[in-house]
C-alpha cells in the first residue's frame, strides 16, 4: 500500500497566501498613515501661515496703506517656507459709538481681516487642484477697531 502525499504542499501555500494577505494589509495602513501624517504637518503650516497673514493684515490696516480697506486684497507667497500662499483680504466699516461728553459723534472704524492659505496659487481654490489628494486649505477671520 502506498501513502498518500501533498497535504504538505497545499498547507504551504495557504500559510503564503495569508502571509502575503497581511503583508498587503501592512502596505495599505502604512501608506495611508503617511499620506495622514503628511497632511497633518501641511495643515499645521497652513495654519500657521493663516495667522502670519492675519497679523500681515492688521498691520497694514492699522499702520500701514489700507486705512480705509475696502475690499483691499493681498497675495502672500510662503510656498518657500511653508509650501502654501496665503490671500489677505481686509473689508471695514464704520460705526456711530454714541458721543463724547460734548456731544460730537464718536466714529468707530471695525476692520475684518480674513486669511486664507491653500497650497494653490490663489486662495480659496477653485479650480481642480482642491478637489486633489493632499489639498489643504485654512481660512482665519480676525476683527479689529480703531477709533
Amino acid at each position: 500500500m502506498k501513502r498518500q502525499r501533498g497535504f504538505g504542499v497545499i498547507a504551504a501555500i495557504a500559510v503564503l497566501v495569508i502571509l502575503s494577505s497581511i503583508a498587503g494589509a501592512m502596505v495599505y495602513f502604512s501608506a495611508n498613515q503617511s499620506m495622514a501624517v503628511a497632511l497633518d504637518v501641511m495643515s499645521a503650516k497652513a495654519w500657521q501661515a493663516v495667522r502670519a497673514g492675519n497679523e500681515w493684515g492688521l498691520h497694514a490696516a492699522l499702520k500701514g496703506a489700507w486705512s480705509s480697506c475696502s475690499g483691499a486684497t493681498q497675495t502672500i507667497d510662503l510656498q518657500a517656507e511653508a509650501g502654501v500662499n496665503v490671500t489677505v483680504t481686509c473689508n471695514s466699516s464704520l460705526f456711530q459709538e454714541g458721543q463724547d461728553a460734548a456731544g460730537v459723534s464718536k466714529l468707530l472704524r471695525v476692520y475684518e481681516i480674513r486669511a486664507v492659505a491653500c497650497p494653490a496659487a490663489t486662495c480659496p481654490a477653485t479650480d481642480a487642484s482642491a478637489t486633489s489628494l493632499g489639498y489643504v486649505e485654512r481660512t482665519r477671520v480676525v476683527i479689529a477697531t480703531s477709533d
